[in-house]
């Protein structure tokens, strides 16, 4: 219920929330999705801390999305949810550019769990001509 009254909060006229601290709430995805909800139509929160909540893709994409088409976030914390290091850098490249400081990496993660998947793929790319040039040799016994 946290994060739903959270939400009710951003929502509400009479509140003017500037900075919001959830972390190790519990708030999981529909939480984090009521939260985003009201992001969207608020015009004052300038930083989101959300960290430790269980929040997965889901939660954290419409987070981001709503902190990318707010008016005043700047910061949207969610470092140490259930988000593996694939999901973190997606979720970087979609904020890149953009005014939104977006701190998402988890602590039990090292630098390569979040190296650019466009390097594998390359490599698959590689490996898969290397397959199809051998496969034209006929095999003399």
């Amino acid at each position: 219920a946290g994060g739903l009254d959270a939400a009710r909060l951003l929502s509400s006229p009479y509140f003017a929330l500037v900075h919001i601290w959830l972390g190790g709430n519990e708030l999981r995805d529909n939480a984090a999705c009521a939260i985003a909800e009201a992001v969207r139509s608020d015009k004052v929160l300038q930083k989101l801390w959300l960290e430790n909540n269980l929040i997965r893709m889901t939660g954290a994409h419409a987070l981001l999305t709503a902190a990318l088409s707010s008016a005043k976030l700047r910061q949207l914390t969610l470092e140490g949810n259930d988000l593996a290091a694939h999901e973190c850098v997606a979720l970087e490249k979609e904020a890149r550019g953009s005014e939104v400081h977006l701190r998402v990496r988890r602590e039990d993660y090292y630098a390569e769990d979040y190296e650019d998947d466009e390097s594998e793929e390359d490599d698959e790319a590689e490996f898969e001509a290397e397959a199809e040039d051998t496969d034209s040799y006929t095999a003399v016994g």
